[in-house]
C-alpha cells in the first residue's frame, strides 16, 4: 500500500510540473527572450504588413522596394529591455529573395541594455562572430532562417538590433 501511495504522489508531482512549468518558465515570467526564426512577436516572416491593422506606414525607399513600419501600441519591453524604437520591414521589389515583412530593427539606448542582449542572444546562439573596432563592436548570429545583429556605438551610447530573413 505505502509504494502504491509512493507511486501515486510521485505521479501527481510529475503532472502537475508538467502543466505548470510552460506558466513558470514562459518569456513574461523570466525575462528570457526566444528568438523566432518564423518571424517576429507573432508576425511571420512574409506577411503583407499592409493588411494588419495595427501596422503604421513610416517610410518607403524610392522606388517602393522597401517599406517600414511600426506597430500602433508597441510594448518596448523585450525581455526586460526598454527599447526605444521597433520597426518592421517590408521588402517588395524584384531585389528580394523574401517577399513582404523579412527583417525587423530595433533602437535602444545604453551599455547595460547592450549587454543583457548579448547575454539573452549568446545563451540561445552560442558565442557567434564579433566585430569591434574602438567605436563600434558588432556582434553577429547566423541560423537556418535568419541572421540576428547586434550592434553597439560607444561614442553615441547606442545599440540596434536587427534580425532579417535569409
Amino acid at each position: 500500500m505505502q509504494g502504491r501511495r509512493q507511486l501515486l504522489v510521485k505521479f501527481l508531482l510529475m503532472i502537475f510540473c508538467f502543466v505548470v512549468s510552460p506558466y513558470c518558465f514562459s518569456a513574461e515570467n523570466n525575462k528570457t527572450l526566444k528568438i523566432e526564426t518564423d518571424g517576429f512577436k507573432g508576425v511571420k516572416w512574409g506577411t503583407d504588413l499592409s493588411k494588419l491593422k495595427d501596422m503604421e506606414l513610416i517610410d518607403k525607399t524610392p522606388g517602393g522596394r522597401y517599406t517600414v513600419y511600426i506597430k500602433r501600441n508597441e510594448e518596448l519591453n523585450l525581455a526586460g529591455v526598454n527599447l526605444d524604437k521597433v520597426q518592421y520591414i517590408s521588402c517588395e521589389g524584384k531585389i528580394c529573395d523574401y517577399k513582404y515583412f523579412n527583417g525587423i530593427s530595433i533602437d535602444i539606448t545604453g551599455y547595460d541594455n547592450y549587454q543583457k542582449l548579448l547575454k539573452i542572444l549568446s545563451s540561445q546562439f552560442g558565442q557567434g562572430r564579433l566585430i569591434k573596432n574602438d567605436k563600434t563592436q558588432v556582434n553577429i548570429w547566423k541560423s537556418e532562417n535568419t541572421e540576428t545583429n547586434l550592434w553597439f556605438s560607444k561614442d553615441k551610447d547606442h545599440c540596434a538590433l536587427t534580425i532579417r530573413k535569409k
